[in-house]
């Protein structure tokens, strides 16, 4: 639909869609997931809904497990990070990793996702980041990564979803808000009158 171009690891297909914006690619017994955003171009804030879908795939109090990461990839401005949570099938607690990222792309952007376990993260996690880092727009050559440094916001808090209610203050408002949600920075596109993006992590 002309919205990106990925470089997919050897043998790795598309899944047919149930959703236009929602693109499930598989191989290797894993799955990339990218979700396309029209109107958000905001690297850090389509890494926050990559984060989301994790929490909400099962993993609710997924964090970052290293240092986040502000990239250009192909010259498109991106966030890449490793998050992970534990689950519990009976007595047995499970670590599960997100390689989660987000890219603004000159329409748009992309959140990106892959679950895996210690054994996929040691095998595929050079593979799946190489995927990441080849999205570029349509027709875009690929320049690879570079100006690789610590990102320059805060990670979303790990805790956002189970956390108590917090406070959002403006210079003309009060605004208590319920357990797990929280501000985001304001998008370039937003109407001057919008004072506040307020988000859930759980819905």
């Amino acid at each position: 639909k002309g919205r990106f171009t990925i470089d997919l690891p050897s043998g790795w297909t598309l899944a047919p869609q149930t959703d236009d914006t929602v693109y499930v690619f598989k191989g290797d017994e894993m799955s990339i997931i990218i979700e396309y955003d029209p109107e958000l171009n905001d690297a850090g804030a389509l890494f926050a809904k990559g984060l989301n879908t994790l929490k909400t795939s099962g993993l609710p109090t997924a964090a970052p497990a290293e240092e986040l990461k502000d990239l250009l990839a192909n010259d498109n401005k991106a966030r890449m990070g490793l998050c992970a949570d534990e689950i519990v099938y009976g007595s047995v607690k499970v670590k599960l990793y997100g390689l989660v990222g987000g890219l603004a792309l000159k329409k748009g952007g992309v959140s990106f996702l892959a679950i895996l376990n210690d054994a996929s993260l040691r095998k595929m996690r050079g593979a799946v980041e190489t995927s990441f880092q080849s999205i570029r727009n349509p027709g875009q050559a690929k320049t690879g990564a570079r100006d690789i440094r610590p990102a320059v916001l805060a990670a979303p808090s790990p805790s956002a979803a189970a956390s108590g209610p917090g406070v959002f203050e403006h210079q003309y408002l009060t605004l208590d808000l319920p357990p797990g949600w929280r501000s985001q920075e304001l998008q370039p596109n937003f109407e001057k009158e919008i004072v506040a993006w307020l988000k859930s992590d759980t819905i």
